[in-house]
């Protein structure tokens, strides 16, 4: 419900949430992640499951998230296990990517460094040409 308020008095950013993940060792992270849909079986959002946050759930599905809404001056934290939509969701919501979006996520992996910028249009180049 707060959401739904905060996007009809234009709050900025209402669909940004924080998540925080625990890994196997025990280590905390958090980062920022966009808020795809709600539905009846929970929040939607969308990762790699190479990153290190999908790494992280992999590990361990104890999973937290926050949002701020600024404008109203509102808090919802929520707390559960995280589990994968289906590959047709996943597939889907790749396909409304733009193509070079598409093409770096599938030459790079997330949260791991690149060499050069030129290396990754290079990946790109070579993805595209096959």
């Amino acid at each position: 419900v707060c959401i739904i308020v905060a996007i009809k008095v234009s709050a900025p950013l209402p669909y940004v949430m924080n998540i925080a993940t625990v890994n196997k060792n025990s280590k905390r992270s958090n980062r920022v992640v966009l808020l795809k849909s709600i539905s009846d079986k929970g929040l939607v959002f969308v990762t790699d499951y190479r990153s290190s946050k999908g790494i992280d759930i992999e590990e361990n599905p104890n999973v937290s998230v926050t949002f701020w809404l600024a404008l109203t001056n509102k808090q919802i934290r929520v707390e559960g296990d995280c589990i994968k939509v289906d590959t047709e969701f996943s597939d889907d919501y790749f396909s409304t990517r733009p193509i070079g979006s598409q093409i770096s996520a599938s030459v790079s992996n997330q949260s791991e460094e690149i060499l050069s910028y030129d290396s990754l249009v290079d990946e790109g180049e070579k993805f595209c040409s096959l």
